[in-house]
């Protein structure tokens, strides 16, 4: 029984090494992360503190804590600047193209549901904190009532509505056309891959088989009016490339799929798993126009 569990967990850890290979982290946006964090603690610190205290100083501070995290997280929201910390890249290179280099890369955007969730109670509290103070301390300041009433109406609303959906964000057609063409029947869908071909002029990859085809702009278009004969057989290699990470992936995610139902985990690896699939599912969804 322990030498399955042991197998059960290598082979969890063998796909967790392999899909963390496409997962890169974004300093900019974790040390934005933290330091949002670090303001919604210190904002919780002084109303605790507050409650003991009631002083007019701790009250404002507050309240001006209050409305930074509101204005700053409705303005992130509204303009989608909210970003989660890490990100999938499919591919990231350099080739030599004519005589200069040129940057070949695949980026996919993925979010992260305890990200949301935080950043829906760090909003949540927020409100609390500041519809408390103003309801104990301003009362009787009218002008700062009907602001800060305002301010929350006018911007928490829109910020809480796009968390919401942003922890649901996925186009559900390509999702539900992916699960139902290629995922909950990925059986069938072993040499996916092999039988495959470039259309219009490398805009796209057509699978014959089953008649599917990639999205635009995952390969390096070419015009053969415009590219010179000498460069065009290097944009042809780039492509093939390409192709092959997404079929080493393909590959990798269709032997992930048929060993999936006989990796038994434990509830705390079970995140883990899930994890893994979705990272899969996140690149096969960029890559399929459906």
């Amino acid at each position: 029984m322990k030498g399955k569990n042991d197998t059960n967990s290598n082979l969890l850890k063998d796909y967790k090494k392999e899909i963390k290979k496409y997962i890169k982290f974004i300093p900019v946006n974790f040390i934005v992360y933290i330091v949002d964090i670090c303001v919604f603690i210190s904002l919780f610190t002084l109303f605790i503190v507050n409650r003991f205290f009631e002083s007019d100083y701790i009250s404002w501070s507050i309240i001006a804590l209050c409305l930074y995290t509101m204005f700053r997280f409705s303005f992130l929201n509204w303009f989608q600047k909210n970003k989660y910390y890490k990100k999938i890249v499919v591919y990231n290179f350099k080739e030599k193209v004519g005589d200069g280099e040129m940057l070949i890369q695949r980026e996919v955007s993925y979010n992260s549901i305890n990200f949301w969730i935080i950043i829906i109670i760090i909003n949540l509290s927020t409100a609390f904190f500041a519809n408390y103070e103003v309801a104990t301390f301003l009362s009787n300041v009218k002008i700062m009532l009907a602001l800060t009433n305002t301010a929350l109406n006018m911007l928490l609303l829109p910020s809480f509505l796009f968390s919401f959906q942003q922890i649901g964000q996925i186009d559900k057609n390509v999702a539900s056309n992916y699960h139902n063409l290629l995922k909950d029947q990925f059986f069938s869908n072993k040499s996916l891959f092999d039988d495959v071909e470039f259309e219009d002029y490398y805009l796209h990859l057509k699978f014959k088989k089953n008649n599917l085809v990639s999205r635009n702009g995952l390969f390096i278009y070419i015009n053969k009016d415009d590219v010179k004969v000498k460069d065009q057989q290097g944009l042809v290699n780039i492509n093939k490339k390409i192709l092959k990470i997404y079929k080493e992936l393909w590959e990798s995610y269709y032997h992930f799929l048929e060993e999936k139902s006989d990796i038994k985990v434990s509830k705390s690896r079970l995140h883990t798993q899930y994890w893994i699939e979705r990272i899969y599912d996140h690149i096969f969804e960029d890559f399929f126009n459906l």
